[in-house]
């Protein structure tokens, strides 16, 4: 049987590995936070032109069309 003494186990470029996939999900995390975050900014505002416009009654600022 062989025994492996621990300093001869490369232990930093696991731990370097480790963190560079941390980084990358943590990456794309935010990315997909960015999207959901423009998705729902946009339904928003989608949602609150619709509302004014339903309650501007004949008066429309941009005439009779979107």
């Amino acid at each position: 049987m062989m025994n492996i003494n621990p300093i001869d186990i490369p232990a930093i470029p696991v731990q370097n590995r480790i963190g560079d996939s941390l980084q990358n999900r943590g990456e794309r995390e935010e990315k997909k936070l960015k999207a959901a975050a423009q998705s729902f900014e946009s339904f928003f505002i989608s949602m609150l032109f619709e509302k004014m416009q339903k309650t501007s009654g004949d008066n429309n600022l941009f005439g009779k069309g979107t």
